[in-house]
């Protein structure tokens, strides 16, 4: 057991290893986009960068894409919040065959979600009581039990003096496990926590749970379903191809291409997101309601592949094979009038049961993509905004055969200001490595020096945060 929890949590390392190429989105090299460097010429001027986001127009309005000379693709609109748009054979059934052998050959590992919280058990005996050692139901204190009073409150949210089992999945429901009303009702039933077999507890029950050793069995309970399946956010395994930076694989280099002229950013931030991540759902495999990036907040976008924040502009999702029942793609409250009418409830999220229920669904296709906007673009900057709340999506329940999907997500910095200073110190490593192969009498390239040495001088650039959350995988 133990080796096994070792195992996973190297492969959830080993993710985010693989990501530390995140750091080099900020290599807009000038003269992709216009910019102009204004420490060698004092009068020049920067000019400031704008993200560009297709225009959705209306729900079937389909736009023409000339991907590649000769080749032109028909991207139409599925949804207006989030802009959503699906773009038939985007990959050539070669390309899609190629990505999965190559994801095989790279070797897969099961998808995490977060390292140290996803494979850290509660052992028993190594619960702290906290100094809670009064039998159950008698309080320490006047200032626990007000304490406690006010938590009941906090989570009675319809004020009926009771807590429900949406009231409590609340709080049950982590990053990791997933679980359901019926979970709830059984948890009462194994640990007894509901004595009168209501279904809700009262204030005098919850309070018995709370000053007793109670909360130590839930947790424990809670923590054994997550080797279920069923319970668990994220049920799959993964592979990441290729190196940050422009693809060498000419396979690769052509969905970079092809994804440049689909997307209108500067190929660069193209080249230097994400490397391409290729999944694989057998039978029961799923991925519950999430959203691929982060809201905008005080910690700084992951600059290191270990901490910080998700900023994931925009992604692209690509369908590897379609001999699969199930393995929808769900977005469960896409086009909602309001975002906060449906996003409460925790059957939106559960697409393994409720995955028609969503507003939009879509079927795997082989070579077909589709490509939505996680953030808006702030209209005062034209920079990256707020993230886009009706992004939340997932992947069903594949009910019979395997589904194979592949991801590119487009990282911007939401700090426009951080992100130039970036750009100014790759721009001055680059210069610094151009000159010392000059010294050495060593060829420079013409245009962007390879991926392993940029990373080797950028190492010594960037120093990794360390007052941030560790962040592995897509939420």
């Amino acid at each position: 057991m133990q080796s096994a929890v070792v195992t996973r949590r190297e492969a959830g390392r080993r993710e985010a290893r693989q990501i530390h190429g995140l750091l080099l989105v900020y290599l807009v090299i000038s003269w992709s986009v216009g910019l102009v460097w204004s420490s060698d010429a004092p009068g020049d001027t920067v000019e400031r960068l704008t993200l560009f986001q297709l225009d959705p127009v209306k729900k079937g309005y389909v736009r023409e894409l000339e991907a590649e000379p000769g080749k032109v693709l028909h991207v139409e609109t599925k949804a207006l919040e989030p802009p959503l748009f699906e773009i038939r054979e985007f990959l050539t059934p070669e390309e899609c065959a190629y990505i999965i052998e190559q994801a095989l050959r790279e070797g897969l590992y099961p998808s995490g979600v977060n390292d140290d919280a996803y494979y850290k058990a509660p052992a028993n005996g190594e619960q702290e009581d906290e100094g809670h050692d009064s039998p159950a139901g008698e309080m320490d204190t006047e200032d626990e039990r007000r304490h406690a009073d006010s938590v009941f409150g906090d989570l009675d949210v319809n004020d009926d003096m009771f807590l429900d089992t949406e009231e409590i999945l609340s709080v049950l429901n982590t990053d990791n496990a997933f679980l359901r009303h019926r979970d709830v009702l059984q948890m009462y039933s194994d640990l007894g926590l509901d004595p009168d077999s209501d279904g809700r507890l009262t204030l005098e029950e919850f309070l018995s749970l709370v000053f007793s050793d109670r909360l130590a069995d839930i947790e424990r309970w809670v923590w054994r379903q997550t080797g279920h399946g069923e319970n668990k956010i994220r049920e799959s395994k993964q592979a990441w191809l290729g190196q940050p930076g422009p693809a060498t694989d000419p396979v690769l280099a052509a969905l970079q291409r092809r994804v440049v002229s689909l997307t209108r950013l500067p190929e660069k931030i193209v080249q230097w997101s994400e490397q391409l991540q290729v999944v694989r759902y057998e039978t029961g495999g799923h991925f519950h309601a999430h959203y691929d990036s982060n809201e905008l907040d005080d910690m700084e976008c992951m600059v290191n592949g270990v901490s910080g924040r998700f900023c994931r502009f925009m992604t692209i999702l690509y369908y590897l094979d379609d001999d699969v029942s199930g393995g929808e793609t769900a977005f469960p409250i896409a086009d909602n009038e309001t975002y906060s009418d449906r996003a409460t409830k925790t059957e939106i999220y559960d697409l393994s049961d409720h995955c028609h229920d969503a507003n939009l669904v879509i079927k795997p296709e082989r070579g077909k993509a589709i490509l939505w906007y996680n953030h808006y673009v702030n209209e005062s900057t034209g920079w990256l905004g707020d993230l886009n709340l009706f992004s939340l999506h997932g992947g069903c329940e594949v009910l019979k055969g395997t589904k194979w999907i592949a991801n590119n997500w487009i990282w911007v910095d939401d700090s426009y200001e951080r992100q130039m200073e970036y750009l100014s110190n790759v721009q001055r490593a680059l210069e610094e490595q151009k000159k010392t192969k000059a010294a050495m009498g060593l060829s420079v390239p013409r245009d962007v020096a390879s991926g392993l040495d940029i990373l080797k001088d950028l190492f010594g650039v960037f120093k990794p945060k360390t007052d941030t959350c560790s962040i592995v995988d897509e939420l």
